[in-house]
């Protein structure tokens, strides 16, 4: 299937209002009992939020059994609303993640789990081979006599008997796990395998829906499919000697050895050890060249052959792709896999820079001519990544060729484990949702460039996977080189893109099917880097001898290849001298790459500005440019401005694309002795999209009149409101089986813990816990929390809460119909009675079962909240709020909005509102009513025109995340992966304080009169 949308020019009426095609779609975690009411509400939230679609992803806690009836219902009834709604669907093809076993349902035929070979000194119980494939139980595939050097070098090895081995190999099935619903992950090498998760999937979906294929559901999404992992021994000498796996199926050896006319078995430990004799194993080079073409050919072939011959697009991402270490233990060579899909897609969590994940995918989609390539973006950052961190990680990403967007991630609900499913979330529940399309539609406006024209790309890079291969041997012996090679191959792509040169790696496995008359697909280039290699193919080698008959230049960098096809051989040496050979090295690179750059980038000081990366692309015979800063900004509050130089050879006119606001504007310029330079301010997280236009034209300097500016002094304290009522977080109890006899206060996820060790119930902690919907409905155990809090006034509360039997309240039973709900459809509320002055109990009974467990509450209402180490008292509320961090002024559990007032007296003026330092999402500023404007980006201003004389109320309203309220609060470790085990720390990592984020507007405005 196409899915290109490209069109011939740039328009630039979809550059002001972009359509749904060029905007993100989130995953939608089902992870709840999906209803008529979510999906209307929130596919309408979608469309409010500036998004373009969504993808449905099945998560932890689904009720309805996946891809049955109800499941299907409610798949039809999303189509039907996004109809409505004019978005875009895509689907998921698991229950849960990783792709591949249809939530268990392929490998309850255990022919189909996933294999490893186990190589190991020890004996392991085995069976005959055809009754341990059907029954998925191990069996022996070679026993050895191996002779080791004293320092675990390989000598010699022999297949023997049993009884005169010293080393076994065995092919084991995984087990299976509660993750796939009891059952085990698949064998993804296995065609026949893989062939019935399309059968189980896929099928299913086109016959269910397949009416809509291709028109509002375009995709279909597969998540971080992968080979049982390489696990390498740790050591090799026979003392320390422990245990070693490998990817594996049960056809692997005949396929090899009809691939290259070897015997595997007779050579399996050379995967193991090193060889004495120094030389470099060509079976472990061949062995993982196998596993890839295995998994290329059972996994994303197959599939995506399917999807085009169904009309829908296949999507996704492999597990592990941005170095060589990684995607060598995954999936061998993730590169290969991507002309199989139709919007090439990669995974970056934690808000990691990872240029070669985005470089490897957009060097495949540039050569196969899509302009679509899709990241999974956002995940795991937690709750008070902001709007700057949204944008910065959307921008570098957008450099590197990402034109569709998948945020990690949206709960349907957050009832029970969803809460804590690897936060932030980006739907409703977060306060500041509906300003959502202030980030959308920058990246929707910035995808009308970047998937149109062509890529202006003049060099190739061989990419380095497969000399790797060469190291995948025990810790001891390869894990320094491992090491290096791979931060030599991180280092490589960053020296090209930050000194400029953007660049497409060219993959190995794919020169056969790519090259042709000196293109590689749909791209031709100037230049190609051979970096380090140790081998080449023949087929890489033929390439670059007819490019270099064609003028384009041959460099070598670094070390020489000794090998060709994993086997020692000197032709690609001796044709390696008869190009350019240079050292590796960042200085040597750049230099000998220099004629190929198309622009310099300078600070205003006459240093090369090397914190950006960017874009080219020639379009309707026009230049365009997209750059932006590409490095972590550790300091958000920086103000300061660069004026940076842009440099490009020949008479242009510039025009800067405003993608924030639609606007266009002409930048300062001059043209010189055919040269022009462009400066353009940038503030740490600017980003600029460029039109070069050919002509020569002066840029006339305005003189801009003399203002007079005049600062108001504000007070550092403002009037207040919340948004939200204010909340105090019950989290911590007084436990009881019996509702008589209580157990000392303990945190709530340690009481249920506690509780599920006691009544022998599964983990309900995301991942390691089997589907609600595929859990039988056991009887649940009654279990009492004891909730004591004090307060200084009487005041008007309620409670949220998100499943109890029974409430008591200062003695007083209390009806347990949900009146409301708070921040969630599935949290509900309950009024209670005043709050009496000094100590209140509130006293539940709850259920816990293999479903739910114990969840924190919430007294909501109009008070504020003193926290002292873990006490809290309710106090009366103030009507002024500091500059400063709210959280320390009553406010240390809320995570709603707030609105900061002050009353001002100008002139006949204009106005500037500086807000320089906040945590939160964003700000934006209102005068009189009328909101003027936000603050998101550096320099955090916002200015006003053509204010009369007279007093005005202005107001700031700050959007704050829900850390303080629903974050790990007794994680006391900084990280940068957040996820369900961050609840449930131990030992020094755990503490009982509150460990709360700064909120709210940090220093108080700067107002401006500029006076006319």
């Amino acid at each position: 299937m196409d899915n290109i949308r490209q069109h011939v020019s740039f328009d630039e009426n979809k550059f002001k209002n972009p359509q749904k095609e060029y905007r993100g779609l989130p995953f939608w975690a089902w992870n709840t009992s999906v209803t008529k009411d979510k999906v209307e509400k929130q596919i309408g939230d979608f469309k409010d939020m500036g998004l373009g679609g969504f993808v449905i992803h099945v998560r932890h806690g689904l009720m309805d059994e996946y891809m049955g009836k109800d499941f299907f219902d409610r798949v039809a009834r999303s189509v039907d609303e996004a109809k409505k709604r004019d978005l875009l669907v895509w689907l998921y093809d698991e229950d849960r993640w990783p792709s591949g076993c249809a939530g268990g349902m392929v490998t309850k035929n255990r022919k189909y789990a996933q294999k490893y070979l186990t190589i190991t000194k020890n004996k392991i119980t085995s069976f005959p081979r055809d009754e341990a494939i059907r029954d998925g139980k191990p069996y022996l595939l070679a026993a050895y006599n191996v002779t080791l050097t004293p320092d675990g070098f390989l000598e010699n090895c022999r297949v023997t008997d049993e009884e005169n081995a010293n080393l076994f190999a065995y092919v084991e099935t995984a087990e299976g796990k509660p993750r796939y619903n009891g059952q085990a992950y698949v064998d993804t090498m296995n065609d026949e395998a893989i062939a019935e998760f399309i059968r189980s999937t896929y099928d299913v979906y086109f016959e269910k829906c397949g009416k809509d294929f291709g028109n509002t559901i375009e995709a279909i999404f597969t998540d971080e499919p992968q080979v049982a992992r390489f696990e390498p021994l740790a050591f090799t000498d026979i003392e320390r000697f422990t245990v070693a796996h490998f990817s594996w199926s049960d056809d692997f050896p005949s396929t090899y050895e009809k691939a290259f006319g070897e015997n595997i078995i007779d050579r399996l430990p050379e995967l193991v050890f090193e060889r004495a004799d120094g030389e470099l194993s060509s079976t472990r080079y061949r062995y993982n060249e196998h596993v890839a073409v295995r998994f290329r050919k059972a996994y994303t072939k197959q599939i995506g052959d399917w999807c085009r011959s169904h009309g829908i697009a296949f999507t996704g991402h492999c597990l592990w792709e941005e170095g060589l270490q990684t995607q060598s233990k995954s999936t061998r060579d993730v590169m290969r896999t991507y002309p199989d899909f139709d919007i090439p897609g990669m995974d970056v969590l934690r808000g990691n820079f990872e240029y070669t994940t985005a470089k490897q995918c957009q060097s495949v989609a540039r050569q196969s001519g899509k302009t679509r390539v899709m990241s999974e973006l956002y995940g795991v950052t937690n709750w008070d990544s902001d709007f700057r961190d949204y944008i910065h990680q959307g921008n570098w990403q957008a450099a590197m060729g990402i034109t569709a967007r998948v945020h990690h991630l949206t709960w349907m609900s957050m009832q029970g484990v969803g809460k804590r499913d690897y936060p932030a979330t980006f739907g409703y529940q977060a306060p500041w949702y509906l300003e959502f399309p202030k980030v959308e539609d920058h990246f929707a406006r910035l995808n009308t460039m970047l998937t149109v024209g062509k890529p202006v790309v003049k060099i190739g890079v061989i990419h380095p996977v497969e000399s790797f291969w060469f190291f995948c041997g025990s810790e001891d012996k390869t894990s320094a080189i491992r090491k290096a090679r791979d931060v030599s191959f991180h280092d490589l792509c960053e020296w090209l893109i930050f000194d400029s040169y953007d660049f497409d790696y060219i993959n190995e496995s794919l020169i056969p099917e790519q090259y042709s008359n000196g293109y590689v697909g749909e791209m031709k280039y100037d230049a190609i880097l051979v970096p380090d290699c140790i081998t080449l193919r023949s087929s890489t080698i033929d390439m670059l001898k007819d490019m270099k008959k064609r003028g384009v230049q041959i460099i070598f960098a670094g070390g020489l290849p000794s090998h060709v096809n994993g086997v020692k051989n000197d032709t690609a040496e001796e044709f390696a001298l008869d190009c350019d050979c240079i050292p590796y090295t960042r200085e040597a690179i750049s230099a000998e790459l220099a004629p190929y750059a198309t622009f310099e980038l300078f600070r205003g000081n006459g240093q090369r500005a090397d914190n950006y990366i960017h874009q080219e692309r020639i379009i309707d015979g026009n230049r365009w440019l997209f750059i932006t800063p590409a490095k972590e900004i550790y300091c958000k509050e920086d103000t300061t401005a660069d004026d940076l130089t842009l440099h490009v050879v020949g008479n242009y006119v510039p025009s800067v694309y405003n993608t924030m606001s639609g606007n266009v504007y002409t930048p300062e310029y001059r043209q010189t002795n055919g040269d022009t330079f462009v400066t353009l301010t940038a503030h740490i997280y600017d980003s600029f999209l460029i039109q070069l236009s050919n002509g020569e034209k002066k840029f006339e300097i305005k003189e801009e009149p003399k203002i007079k500016k005049v600062p108001i002094r504000i007070p550092h304290k403002a009037k207040y409101t919340r948004e939200e009522p204010n909340v105090l977080l019950l989290d911590m109890a007084e436990y009881s089986h019996d509702g008589v006899n209580f157990e000392a206060e303990e945190e709530i996820l340690r009481i249920d813990t506690v509780c599920r060790k006691l009544y022998s119930l599964p983990s309900i902690m995301g991942k390691a816990a089997a589907q609600p919907w595929s859990v039988t409905d056991d009887p649940e155990h009654e279990l009492w929390l004891r909730f004591c809090f004090d307060s200084d006034i009487e005041a008007d509360v309620s409670l949220a809460f998100e499943r109890l039997c029974e409430i008591r309240f200062n003695g007083q039973n209390i009806d347990t119909t949900p009146t409301g709900s708070y921040v969630d459809m599935d949290i509900y509320t309950v009024k209670l009675p005043k709050t009496k002055i000094g100590k209140n109990e509130l006293l539940v009974k709850i259920l816990v079962g293999k479903k739910y467990g114990a969840e924190p509450m919430y007294i909501l209402g109009d008070f504020d909240v003193t926290l002292c180490g873990t006490d809290k008292t309710l106090t009366s509320p103030k009507k002024m709020i500091g500059y400063g961090d709210s959280a320390t002024q009553g406010l240390p559990f809320y995570s709603g909005n707030l609105v900061y007032e002050h009353e001002i007296d100008t002139p006949d003026c204009d106005l500037e509102i500086a807000v320089t330092s906040y945590r939160g999402d964003l700000l934006t500023v209102s005068l009189d009513g009328e909101e003027k404007g936000s603050v998101i980006l550096p320099p955090y201003r916002v200015k006003i025109k053509d204010v009369t004389s007279g007093k005005h109320t202005l107001r700031i309203r700050y959007f704050g995340n829900r850390h303080n309220t629903f974050g790990s609060l007794h994680c006391c470790i900084t990280d940068t992966y957040y996820g369900p085990n961050h609840w449930y720390k131990e030992g020094d990592h755990f503490t009982y304080e509150y460990t709360l984020r700064k909120t709210g507007v940090l220093r108080a405005p700067k107002i401006t009169v500029i006076e006319k």
